[in-house]
């Protein structure tokens, strides 16, 4: 799909959207407010066709698309993204910005940027403690969709890879991926997705 294609679809996505808060304020109208519902009802996330466009790519690049996760699961996992970057004792520009980059992926389409900031303000301001950590997973593994564990070890080791990986790290990050659930051969073969996709930006 091109960029023309695309704008045009979102364009129609945007006046349907229009479309919908014209005919419930009509409703208010002629029904009575109190027989409305008291907001109105609003299009989310991507015009089908984009997203189905979006879909078709990840398949032919042989990716699985990002799995949405809900407010209390993204809460668990910044705490997670904040134990890992914090061994060395910092959380750096390049691990904030990693940590953006997933709630973005994983937040449903179309959630505010105001929703995003306070995840990331989550991110840098957390405070956790290794009493919690097996707790929090053991409530993220219990409530995670298909896949959703795998994407968040694969981005914690790529968030550990930014500064080199080492020993706390790498057995953080391990520790992390038991209490999820994960085989130590799905743990390796995050560890090498990781790599490899930081190798591939590098390059």
């Amino acid at each position: 799909m091109d960029e023309k294609e695309r704008d045009k679809q979102y364009r129609l996505w945007h006046s349907l959207d229009f479309l919908g808060v014209v005919t419930w304020v009509m409703n208010r109208g002629i029904r009575g407010s109190a027989l409305i519902e008291k907001t109105p009802p609003r299009l989310t996330g991507e015009p089908p066709i984009v997203e189905l466009d979006r879909l078709v790519k990840l398949a032919a690049a042989g990716k699985a698309p990002d799995v949405a996760v809900d407010d209390e699961q993204m809460e668990q996992i910044v705490s997670l993204f904040h134990t890992v970057a914090l061994r060395d004792g910092s959380i750096s520009s390049e691990e904030t910005d990693a940590m953006k980059r997933f709630i973005k992926g994983h937040l449903p389409p179309g959630s505010p940027e105001m929703e995003i900031e306070h995840f990331l303000t989550a991110f840098k301001d957390h405070h956790s403690s290794d009493a919690n950590l097996k707790e929090t997973c053991h409530l993220l593994r219990t409530r995670l969709r298909p896949g959703a564990a795998e994407q968040i070890v694969e981005s914690l080791y790529r968030l550990a890879y930014f500064h080199g990986l080492d020993f706390e790290e790498r057995r953080e990050v391990e520790k992390i991926a038991e209490y999820l659930g994960l085989f130590s051969s799905e743990i390796r073969l995050a560890e090498t997705a990781a790599r490899k996709s930081l190798e591939k930006k590098a390059d």
